[in-house]
């Protein structure tokens, strides 16, 4: 494992993010410089990585112990859309960002995705080939390349898809609990597979890679592979007696979806060398389904009750 300098601030590009809110609250403002676009954070720099460069920043490579690149497009379809744009942030930007933070001497802690997988296999973990089918994943594994040539200190986690308990957050769970109370028809595909993981559980590996504990390549997800129909049902079960009414859904196909580009079919990952190296213990999708029924189902109590 390297050794990665442990004084200084973390510098957290893309803060204005789910994860990018969650890891700046948990590490503390004062130990974290903070960068966002269109979406300002608190005692936030304004950064457009299209358009500067780290050095154009109020800030001293001294002041920083490492980097946690966040920023992106990560919206499959927008990437597909507009290729030349998407490029122009998602490589690009990113290749100079990486060559700065090399100049400065800082280790780079980057968030690349489970869709560098086919979804042809099952269970994918650290040793398993890369083979994306869709640009985003070309792109993200294109800069994990990148680093890894550059580099010999670095961690790159590929995300599986997050989720998390906070009305509003346009994570999944939480849309189909506010879809579910206000009595709207729900879509979902039986055919495709992941392996969810809780936000919490992200940013703790996150603060694990920023005390220096990690180094390498690590895929991180959640405890069990689910189908995104398998997910609901977890859902549907918490909410138990808080049901008041069936709940109005349609079982399809994930083809059935518009989509630019044909999505991996099947992501399931095996977190266990994380598991082994920082001793995690991942969060059961369960729990979560409860809390979020408890938080959502009361918030609603209270608005009727007001």
């Amino acid at each position: 494992m390297g050794n990665s300098k442990l004084t200084g601030a973390t510098l957290v590009l893309g803060a204005s993010s789910n994860i990018g809110q969650r890891l700046v609250s948990r590490l503390g403002r004062e130990n974290v410089i903070a960068t966002f676009n269109r979406t300002p954070v608190q005692n936030g720099l304004h950064f457009d990585a299209r358009v500067m460069a780290l050095s154009d920043l109020p800030i001293e490579p001294d002041q920083i112990s490492n980097a946690v690149i966040l920023l992106g497009d990560t919206i499959l379809d927008s990437v597909a859309s507009d290729q030349i744009r998407a490029r122009a942030l998602n490589v690009t930007a990113l290749s100079k960002i990486i060559d700065q933070l090399n100049s400065w001497d800082i280790k780079p802690i980057f968030t690349s995705t489970e869709v560098v997988y086919d979804g042809t296999g099952t269970l994918y973990d650290e040793e398993s080939p890369a083979n994306p089918i869709v640009l985003y994943g070309q792109q993200k594994l294109e800069i994990e390349r990148y680093i890894q040539a550059n580099f010999s200190d670095y961690v790159i986690f590929r995300l599986a898809r997050i989720y998390g308990d906070t009305p509003g957050d346009g994570t999944i769970f939480i849309d189909w609990a506010q879809k579910i109370l206000q009595g709207e028809k729900i879509i979902c595909a039986n055919n495709q597979r992941f392996s969810p993981v809780y936000i919490e559980d992200v940013i703790d590996c996150l603060i694990a890679a920023i005390h220096g504990r990690l180094s390498g390549l690590y895929v991180l997800g959640g405890p069990v592979g689910l189908s995104r129909l398998e997910c609901l049902e977890m859902l549907i079960e918490a909410f138990g007696s808080k049901l008041k009414h069936p709940v109005d859904l349609e079982i399809c196909s994930i083809l059935d979806f518009p989509a630019i580009e044909p999505r991996p079919l099947d992501t399931t990952v095996s977190s266990k060398l994380l598991e082994t190296e920082i001793g995690i213990r991942f969060t059961e999708i369960k729990d979560v389904c409860e809390r979020i029924v408890t938080q959502i189902s009361n918030a609603a109590d209270g608005e009727k009750q007001s």
